[in-house]
């Protein structure tokens, strides 16, 4: 960003106008943040935060200021703010900052993401923060219900310290479930991955006991990337986690970029309704460079473990088979080049559109396996954004009409012995655990920090009670009902 031509000239203009250099740099980008405040895209808004940081760095450099207030805090605080940048995330020291309350942002920013991988509890997006919330006072944060409790009593400190001891007695006691396989009592197994985005979040997949890789974003190496990143680099990303995971399968979902998913450094097309525009699939057969670049490297890397390759926003089986037929084409490529190359190479596809679930038996005849993404499955069956506060209310996913689409994408995969995993925020609903598992589901992929308490629902209960529970939610006519049902059962 530093090095664009536009924001370069217009800082020297404001030089040469009489301004200094750290007031011409303000100037410089508050218009670009003022351009982004203006767009429909969530996704560009939440990025005013990172344009902020390279502001804010930039003028710290310009006047000599080293200093960062928060690597000095040496107590124990809750600190709140308009927003953080994503740096000011990273160098967050969970020693003594407990959590962080902020203003602005929303669950998909970069430091909404930063913060889950970092442990520490957040609620962001609280109105009026500064505002409300008062230096030096005490109040309790509940992450867990998005709860803000001011100046507590006694009662409510005793009440959070037991459940914050009982928390951490609870997490305690689930590392017995570390080197055990989620089984039901009555012998249903069911597979639980980790959904990652990069080398650290392998780590702590391993460390939780994951049975493998359920879904590698790739979209992270490229938003994080200054350009394309090129075969090579690919290569040794993926080379380093198939290693880490040498006993366990990793599936690698190809570029997912589009919708609230900008490339800074590509054009994207200008649309009125970008999640039903050219993302993900769609982009990559318009950018068959980029994506033959990314499929060559997944390929090359296929040597040093167990590679799943999937394919994200399947609406037709032409598709599916475009893709499928690309990825046998570069491999026969390779191998003729003199690559080495698996020959256990699974090509799947995500369920997110409803026409792909509806037609799940036919896919089943040329995909290896299914990987049902709810959060998008839901937006695209409520025809809701599921970024807009507005339409929030129409985020079920657990309306019946979800249920029974997943039910009929599980019956028509087992139809040819395929298998179906979830990788969507309902893999670790505690919710929606006991009835993706009733419905038949084989595998749950999910943050990696959820994966032993997932363990733990499953192995102490019934695949029987999870399958009546199933059974009855399907005939349900609204999402309410399946909730009161489930309240019923414990």
């Amino acid at each position: 960003m530093i090095n664009d031509p536009d924001i370069n000239d217009c800082i020297y203009r404001l030089i040469d106008d009489g301004h200094c250099a750290e007031t011409a740099v303000d100037l410089a980008i508050n218009d670009w943040i003022e351009l982004f405040a203006k767009t429909n895209s969530s996704y560009l808004i939440e990025r005013i935060n990172d344009i902020q940081d390279v502001k804010n760095h930039l003028i710290k450099h310009i006047i000599g200021d080293k200093t960062n207030r928060l690597n000095r805090i040496n107590k124990d605080v809750i600190v709140v703010s308009d927003d953080l940048t994503p740096s000011d995330t990273l160098t967050l020291d969970n020693k003594h900052i407990k959590a962080f309350v902020t203003a602005n942002g929303g669950m998909t920013s970069h430091t909404a993401i930063i913060a889950k991988s970092l442990k520490i509890p957040s609620i962001v997006a609280v109105k009026d923060a500064m505002q409300k919330l008062n230096n030096g006072e005490l109040i309790i944060l509940d992450a867990y219900s998005g709860l803000i409790i001011q100046n507590p009593s006694h009662e409510e400190i005793d009440k959070y310290l037991k459940l914050q001891k009982d928390h951490i007695l609870y997490q305690k006691s689930l590392e017995r479930f570390i080197e055990q396989k989620a089984c039901t009592i009555d012998g249903k197994a069911v597979a639980l991955c980790a959904n990652v985005s990069n080398v650290k979040d392998v780590k702590d997949a391993l460390e939780h006991g994951a049975d493998g890789i359920g879904l590698l974003r790739t979209e992270f190496l490229y938003l994080e990337s200054a350009d394309f990143p090129s075969e090579e680099e690919q290569f040794a990303i993926y080379r380093e986690i198939l290693m880490m995971n040498k006993d366990n399968r990793v599936v690698v979902r190809t570029l997912d970029i589009g919708g609230d998913k900008k490339l800074a450094y590509f054009n994207m097309p200008n649309e009125n309704n970008p999640f039903l525009g050219q993302r993900a699939i769609r982009f990559c057969k318009a950018q068959q460079a980029v994506f033959k670049t990314q499929i060559r490297a997944l390929l090359k890397a296929s040597i040093f473990g167990k590679l799943s390759i999937m394919f994200p926003m399947i609406a037709t089986l032409e598709e599916f088979i475009w893709a499928k037929e690309l990825v046998m084409q570069e491999k026969t490529k390779l191998i003729k080049a003199g690559f080495e190359v698996s020959d256990d190479i699974k090509i799947g596809m995500m369920i997110e559109i409803p026409t792909a679930a509806i037609m799940a038996q036919d896919y089943a005849r040329f995909a290896d396996f299914f990987s049902i993404g709810t959060n998008d499955l839901v937006q695209y069956m409520m025809a809701a954004d599921r970024t807009l506060e507005s339409v929030s209310y129409l985020y079920q996913p657990l309306h019946p009409a979800i249920l029974r689409l997943i039910k009929m994408v599980v019956d028509g995969a087992h139809l040819y012995g395929k298998e179906v995993a979830v990788c969507g925020e309902s893999a670790s609903d505690e919710r929606a655990i006991k009835l993706l598992v009733g419905l038949g589901v084989d595998e749950l992929s999910m943050n990696a920090s959820a994966v032993l308490r997932v363990k733990d629902i499953i192995c102490r209960n019934l695949y029987k009670d999870f399958k009546d529970l199933a059974d009855e939610a399907l005939l349900k006519d609204r999402q309410e009902k399946v909730l009161d049902l489930l309240s019923k059962q414990g």
